[in-house]
């Protein structure tokens, strides 16, 4: 089995500066390699290796903008029959929740997906942190040297696409963030709890959106206690009109873009 895939620079002349260009797809075919393999092994590999049982494939270009297609490809059996037993539906549905949640944006999941999140527990955190440090700044050659936005889609029929995900200069914005050393105490209601992963969001009091939170150590060392008042918080508040939501006093630092946006929050505990 195998996901044809392609990468689609918006640039106003069908062509792009050829070592910003390579640099970001291959940091696209880096990053996918690295979410199937994970995915796939339940294992972040340490480093990139032509032995590697997920590869990425060059296939032709094509017209618009400018656009390359490739193919992720699984070269060991059982691998291939894990990656059958997933469907390629909800492996694309994977591919695009790990790439939203490296530039702290986060995606619904269906329910076979959300299984496969669950089982991976901490991995899952790790992959996105892996993302992080070590691809997604390739993926923003382009937008970072000449403000280019770079589309990542599957191709899931011949007439079909699907945006795995859009990189740009906002997106890239995310990459350059700051963890303040001042912890605060604020009033907040859960309003999304993984409760495998810790992950989830947040609404503060006065704000007029939620933002993304987990916490600062390894969720598995996180206190029961603290874990029950999260999750039942967030039973409480379900269906609840916004100004009777129950409120809990939530210890946490700012992760803050260079401008500073708030991206994610630290939880350290309860007050």
């Amino acid at each position: 089995m195998s996901l044809e895939l392609d990468v689609v620079a918006d640039t106003p002349d069908y062509s792009v500066d050829m070592k910003a260009g390579l640099e970001s797809l291959q940091g696209i075919s880096d990053t996918s390699r690295l979410i199937a393999e994970a995915i796939l092994t339940k294992n972040i590999p340490e480093r990139k290796s032509k032995h590697s049982p997920v590869r990425t494939l060059l296939k032709e270009t094509f017209e618009g903008s400018f656009g390359q297609r490739f193919a992720l490809t699984i070269h060991d059996q059982e691998l291939n029959d894990a990656m059958a037993a997933i469907g390629q539906a909800t492996f694309l549905e994977l591919i695009q929740y790990f790439l939203s949640s490296s530039i702290f944006e986060q995606k619904e999941l269906g329910r076979d997906a959300q299984a496969i999140v669950d089982d991976m527990g901490e991995l899952s955190n790790q992959l996105v942190d892996r993302i992080r440090s070590s691809t997604l700044r390739s993926v923003h050659k382009l937008a970072f040297d000449f403000g280019h936005s770079l589309k990542f889609r599957a191709r899931t029929s011949p007439n079909r696409r699907r945006i795995l995900g859009k990189f740009d200069l906002d997106s890239a914005s995310t990459l350059d963030v700051s963890v303040s050393d001042r912890e605060v105490v604020e009033e907040a209601s859960i309003s999304r709890l993984n409760i495998y992963t810790g992950n989830g969001r947040l609404h503060i009091d006065d704000a007029d959106h939620t933002v993304a939170f987990g916490f600062s150590g390894p969720y598995k060392l996180v206190e029961y206690t603290t874990k029950k008042a999260f999750s039942q918080n967030l039973d409480e508040n379900n269906g609840i009109d916004e100004d009777n939501r129950v409120k809990l006093s939530i210890r946490m630092r700012a992760i803050t873009t260079q401008d500073g946006k708030i991206v994610k929050y630290l939880i350290s505990g309860l007050e």
